[in-house]
């Protein structure tokens, strides 16, 4: 998940999900005590009381400036129905994160666990090596 700082809501920073493709689920909330939450970004700004928005990169102003009349289409197809990707000049210096939703976390613990059974697969201890695994599932 490649997501883009492009605002905040009260105290909540926004993000845009530059890679998503679905409506419902394109942008992340991130609370003061920094849990995220996945929602529509379009709901969301639609519905915010007051929002800050960034419009310092070329991404930003497509994203939040009314697109002409000829490009309104391409605006429409890269952040509403999402059939067309972003292009990569329009991201370039842009701070794109990746780790919003603790994917690191997730990814030690899984490495963590795959060390554990290995361990236990190279003792040869069957009846610990049965209970793990069924503690796992």
């Amino acid at each position: 998940m490649k997501a883009v700082f492009v605002g905040k809501i009260n105290e909540s920073n926004l993000y845009y999900i530059v890679d998503a493709r679905d409506k419902k689920s394109d942008g992340v909330i991130v609370g003061a005590e920094g849990k995220p939450l996945v929602v529509s970004f379009w709901d969301s700004v639609m519905t915010a009381q007051s929002i800050q928005k960034v419009d310092t990169t070329k991404f930003h102003k497509w994203l939040w400036e009314k697109p002409s009349k000829e490009l309104k289409d391409r605006w429409y197809r890269n952040f509403v129905s999402k059939t067309q990707d972003i292009e990569e000049n329009l991201l370039g210096g842009v701070e794109i994160r990746t780790d919003l939703m603790n994917q690191k976390l997730k990814a030690k613990s899984i490495s963590d666990r795959a060390d554990t059974f290995k361990t236990l697969n190279k003792t040869q201890n069957i009846k610990l090596l049965r209970e793990y695994i069924r503690k796992s599932l």
